[in-house]
């Protein structure tokens, strides 16, 4: 009776135990499916959040690549031309003007020191020195097809985010206009100056010469009866008018006054201008024939002036 009875208590315990163990089971069982679904949700989460980064490094990606390819537009548009070197002088950037400037490919350019792509472009004798160090600014004129061109050097450091030196930036410009434009400003300049001279000396020119004038006008009226005298005179006359015509053409030229545009008849503009050389056309036994247009044209000019026409209308 004993031996039986502890069997059945043994098997009791045994089922306890085994449930216990199925509901630790259940137990585990659903605090693993929770943490698979926090572990999902997590997940879920972690991939929404690789997404918006994905998207905003793509974004980041194609702003970084239109800057990119703004800056190399802008820098190929660029009418100077554009260096760029490295610490042992070696050309790393090279943009279409300075192609242009020194007649050299970005293809053979890159990878030269400056100083082999300047003697290759300006030849040995004409060749700029470029000092590597520290910014500086020169210019020198070079030979191209037996014309001289006024090139103006700039360098200055290329620096990095740190302020550390990456190299140098050299900037190339064709400077040949601007010095010719400073040559005719200073042409302009001197002719002012020499118009205020011209003016000055056809003061103290001029008032001598209507003395002299007026002298030998009184003098070939008292020499009627000496034609030879009276021709000697004659000649002094014309002297003074060829000096006085001359000086009037030297200030002309030299004042350069603004033309007075107003409507005029070349007709009328004709006639007078062979007015005024009538005697020579006796002297030089010319024979004139006039064939004039037809009538009523009007040309906007200065009458007064060389002739300079800007527009015709028929009326």
């Amino acid at each position: 009776m004993t031996a039986p009875e502890r069997t059945t208590g043994e098997q009791g315990m045994m089922a306890d135990m085994l449930i216990q163990a199925f509901q630790h089971f259940n137990d585990s069982t659903a605090q693993l499916q929770q943490s698979y679904r926090r572990l999902e949700k997590r997940i879920q989460e972690l991939k929404r959040e690789l997404e918006w980064k994905n998207r905003q490094l793509k974004e980041h990606l194609t702003l970084k690549e239109a800057a990119e390819t703004s800056l190399r537009n802008i820098l190929e548009s660029l009418t100077v031309g554009v260096l760029v070197t490295d610490l042992a002088g070696r050309i790393t950037t090279f943009n279409r003007g300075a192609e242009q400037l020194t007649e050299c490919s970005a293809e053979t350019a890159i990878g030269m020191s400056i100083d082999e792509l300047l003697c290759l472009a300006f030849g040995q004798g004409s060749a700029p020195r470029l000092p590597m160090h520290g910014p500086c600014k020169l210019e020198q004129v070079v030979i191209r097809d037996e014309q001289a061109l006024h090139l103006s050097f700039a360098l200055s450091p290329l620096q990095g985010n740190r302020g550390e030196c990456l190299g140098s930036v050299i900037i190339l410009e064709d400077v040949t206009r601007m010095r010719h434009l400073e040559e005719q400003v200073h042409r302009t300049n001197r002719l002012a100056a020499m118009g205020e001279m011209a003016a000055s000396i056809a003061h103290e020119v001029r008032n001598p010469l209507g003395g002299i004038e007026l002298f030998a006008s009184q003098l070939k009226q008292e020499l009627a009866r000496e034609p030879a005298k009276q021709t000697l005179v004659e000649h002094i006359l014309s002297g003074v008018k060829n000096l006085n015509r001359t000086i009037s053409n030297m200030l002309l030229f030299t004042k350069s006054p603004a033309p007075r545009f107003e409507p005029v008849d070349p007709h009328q503009l004709l006639e007078a201008s062979l007015v005024f050389a009538s005697h020579l056309v006796r002297y030089q036994h010319l024979r004139l024939q006039k064939n004039f247009g037809a009538a009523g044209v009007t040309v906007y000019a200065d009458a007064l002036s060389p002739l300079t026409l800007t527009s015709v209308q028929e009326l």
